[in-house]
């Protein structure tokens, strides 16, 4: 499938994420889509003509690792910039130790830069290296992350524990 799509940012448009895809806009084609406004099939779709998705958050204070999207991403084996919480606390979810040498993740200000980066030096053998070594890593270390979020919500009241399981 041919990548027309250079940039993919899925998420709500506020000034935070509208500073760094405005600026995108100016070299690059960004297909912006907000959350839940396509279906899975069109979603996919998109994803697999993209050559990079964008996670960017809402807030400068995201207290959490994007585990939804990027597991998705990444168990797809699509390519994918994200942004990596400031001062984030990886005693919480210690399989995520592993992250920032097999994931692209950059923090706010230098994510135009790692786009950039990635893109210009863009070719499907340099992509499939990148997004068959962070699928690795996330299935060697998916099956921790069910402690992790147990740990995290041992305040919680919980009837039972949840079962992941590996994709």
């Amino acid at each position: 499938m041919p990548k027309d799509i250079d940039i993919l940012f899925l998420g709500e448009a506020n000034d935070r994420t509208n500073n760094i895809i405005n600026k995108l806009k100016e070299n690059y084609l960004v297909v912006s889509i907000k959350n839940n406004s396509l279906d899975f099939y069109k979603l996919v779709y998109l994803m697999q003509r993209s050559k990079l998705v964008l996670n960017i958050f809402n807030t400068d204070d995201a207290p959490h690792f994007d585990y939804m999207k990027n597991s998705f991403l990444i168990s797809n084996k699509i390519f994918f910039v994200s942004e990596l919480p400031q001062d984030y606390n990886f005693s919480f979810e210690d399989n995520l130790f592993g992250i920032k040498n097999n994931l692209i993740v950059s923090d706010y200000d230098n994510i135009i830069n790692s786009v950039n980066i990635y893109l210009s030096l863009y070719n499907e053998t340099l992509i499939k290296t990148i997004v068959d070594k962070a699928h690795n890593w996330f299935l060697e270390n998916s099956g921790k992350a069910e402690d992790s979020i147990i740990e995290c919500f041992s305040g919680v009241q919980t009837w039972g524990k949840p079962s992941y399981s590996r994709l």
